[in-house]
């Protein structure tokens, strides 16, 4: 059995034509989804890139890996499920965006690799093609700005004035098309890693015009900042998300949409080798994002560290061959519960390193829930802050090391410097030194109103805070016994 995953970075999870967004074109999506499972409350373990793909590939959480930021030590330099495929015969592939693997992992494990970064090619045969498109897309000069002459994290106003066969996100596919026809003898893993819709936003034509901005919708713009604790993100971007016009972020949305729906294309091709090669029936198909983006919420786009529901969930399909099709699950499951529930059904066996669980008895029919908690962290790069007593978390006894007589909370205060727990439709989000939050998202899904220091909620508040820290302060758990 082969498995391919096939990854975007920063895409909403909304942005798919199966997930019932009302103008974006997905079909190739939308054709996986029928013939596997369309998770629908899938969510991601961080809102940054490395962090959830070390998640995605260990089955762990943030506080187990350390990984908290982007730097190459924190890549995954030791053990990951594909350990596991390696041990078993797989000849392992990587094309695209690698952000989870150090280096020497890679060549240790991958026969096969062809990366990229957002800005193209950063590795292998670099074609003058790929010379002309990073250049271009780094130099942004001033016909690529906003009428205001703004630059928005590589914001570029003008398509990519490339043929699509020549832009990276085709030449990925086009990579990982080769992959495929040279091992579809042997079992293979492919990683298939799509740096967009992920800044720079821009595309070829006809993806870059195929949206209008006058079709694309802002959510929340009528917000008073004064009193959300988000406000001092907006006032402290350099690159002023505050400073934009609503019509300027419609703008942008249009293209990200085009971005999403030219990688529907190149996966399509992907898919279409895989059926033409005749293994289509001994494949599996994973898709998944690795965090989301505002898209428009609080009339803001990007990602930042923090838990909204645009940032923490993701768009996942997983199709296996033989297991019903066309399904939509509504439980909620995790990214670092994909690679468990793969190893479940390639019978790889367990470990107590992983925190994931498997979700394939949702597949199968079996069960109709999985998670009861969701879990989601950021951190902050060495050094860490100063550890933090315990005692800021009062409901909470456990017999815990102690210095001068309190509990001190350690490991996460220097391992992440923020954690959110999602439970019965109540979500409460930690930060160290900074504004706790605690939202109903059934009552208020856009989560306008912060309930933190409403008296009436103070007893959820405090069960769910001491939740996170006993969460966080545990032990790794037996493969398939995750909480």
């Amino acid at each position: 059995m082969n498995l391919v995953v096939i990854k975007t970075d920063q895409q909403r999870f909304d942005t798919l034509g199966c997930m019932g967004h009302p103008i974006i074109q997905t079909p190739n999506l939308d054709r996986l989804a029928a013939r596997g499972a369309l998770f629908e409350n899938a969510f991601c373990c961080s809102p940054l890139c490395v962090p959830s793909r070390v998640g995605f590939f260990t089955g762990q959480y943030v506080h187990r890996t350390n990984c908290t930021g982007f730097e190459p030590e924190h890549h995954i330099s030791d053990w990951s499920f594909l350990n596991e495929l390696k041990r078993e015969g797989y000849v392992l592939g990587l094309s695209g965006k690698n952000h989870a693997f150090h280096d020497d992992y890679l060549a240790e494990h991958f026969s096969y690799r062809e990366e990229y970064a957002h800005w193209g090619k950063s590795r292998g045969d670099i074609r003058d093609a790929d010379r002309d498109i990073s250049r271009w897309m780094t130099t942004a000069g001033p016909g690529n700005r906003t009428p205001e002459g703004r630059l928005m994290e590589g914001l570029v106003g003008s398509p990519l004035p490339f043929a699509q066969e020549q832009c990276p996100t085709w030449r990925i596919a086009e990579d990982a098309i080769g992959f495929v026809s040279a091992n579809k003898n042997q079992p293979f893993f492919l990683h298939c890693s799509f740096p967009e819709p992920h800044f720079p936003n821009t595309v070829c034509e006809p993806y870059y015009s195929m949206y209008s901005s006058d079709r694309v919708e802002l959510e929340a713009t009528d917000i008073n900042w004064s009193g959300h604790p988000f406000a001092h993100y907006v006032q402290s971007q350099s690159s002023g998300y505050d400073a934009y016009s609503d019509e300027e972020r419609r703008e942008i949305l249009s293209i990200y949409l085009g971005q999403i729906t030219l990688i529907d294309k190149a996966i399509g091709a992907l898919l279409d080798s895989i059926r033409h090669s005749g293994i289509e029936d001994c494949t599996i198909v994973v898709f998944a994002s690795d965090h989301g983006d505002f898209g428009g919420r609080f009339g803001l786009v990007g990602k930042t560290k923090a838990f909204y529901e645009p940032l923490i969930r993701i768009p996942l399909i997983v199709a296996i061959p033989g297991r019903p099709d066309g399904q939509r699950i509504s439980a909620s499951v995790s990214n670092i519960d994909v690679m468990p529930t793969i190893a479940d059904f390639l019978g790889l066996g367990s470990t107590d390193r992983v925190q994931g669980k498997s979700f394939l008895p949702l597949i199968d029919g079996n069960t109709q829930t999985h998670r009861d908690t969701i879990y989601a962290e950021v951190g902050t790069p060495e050094p860490p802050p100063p550890p933090m007593p315990i005692a800021e978390f009062p409901t909470y006894n456990s017999k815990r090391k102690a210095r001068d007589g309190v509990f001190w909370f350690i490991e996460y205060t220097t391992r992440g410097r923020a954690a959110m727990i999602r439970k019965d439709n109540w979500k409460y989000c930690f930060y160290t030194g900074d504004t706790d939050e605690l939202y109903n998202i059934a009552d208020d899904p856009l989560e306008l109103h912060n309930l933190a220091d409403v008296s009436e909620h103070s007893a959820r508040k405090e069960q769910l805070r001491a939740a996170l820290l006993e969460w966080t302060l545990s032990a790794p758990v037996t493969f398939g016994q995750a909480k």
